[in-house]
């Protein structure tokens, strides 16, 4: 019973000493700024539904060193990198935390070993979940053809897009190919 308690103590004080060893540590000294980050794309003070994909912006500012601390009731999340993206686990927690309030961001930028944090800012979270598709045209670059024109659809609680319709010969007309190209029973048949 003693050593099964003792190598349940020492395991846990391994991983936690490995989890913290592993997050990146934000700095202790710092000048404040009150010019606001130069980030992209520039989410600050938006108001964000909870159900939205993550959020991923890159700090567009020249710098030796980044830093970045995204707080939201229970936790924080820090990454040392100059893209701050968190994963789609990580954003799903931290936006259910945050429903109805928001999320406290701080960005930091070392310029010859002295850190700066810029004015801090917040991406505030709506009470209302978002419709998750969004349909499009998506038109090729050269647009030559026809059979370059589809109907897209993006899930925007994550990254996920697929093809509604392809080759559409007369978008004007898109209700009528979609349920022409449609079997639902008693409404239209497949041609």
């Amino acid at each position: 019973m003693k050593i099964a308690h003792v190598l349940k103590t020492l395991t846990g004080g391994w991983l936690a000493a490995l989890c913290f060893a592993c997050s990146p540590q934000m700095p202790d000294a710092y000048t404040e700024s009150q010019d606001a980050p130069d980030i992209y794309p520039d989410y600050t003070d938006v108001t964000v539904p909870p159900n939205i994909a993550p959020l991923r912006f890159i700090v567009d500012e020249k710098a030796d060193a980044y830093a970045a601390r995204i707080k939201y009731p229970g936790g924080e999340w820090t990454t040392d990198e100059r893209e701050v993206t968190p994963s789609v686990s990580q954003w799903r927690d931290m936006l259910a935390s945050a429903k109805g309030g928001a999320l406290d961001v701080e960005v930091f930028v070392e310029h010859d070993g002295q850190w700066t944090r810029r004015r801090p800012f917040k991406i505030h979270v709506a009470e209302e979940d978002i419709d998750p598709y969004l349909s499009y045209r998506l038109i090729s670059p050269s647009y030559v053809t026809y059979r370059d024109l589809t109907l897209n659809q993006r899930d925007l609680t994550s990254f996920d897009e697929s093809v509604i319709y392809g080759n559409m010969w007369n978008m004007h007309n898109v209700s009528t190919a979609i349920l022409t190209r449609t079997t639902i029973p008693g409404v239209c048949s497949s041609t």
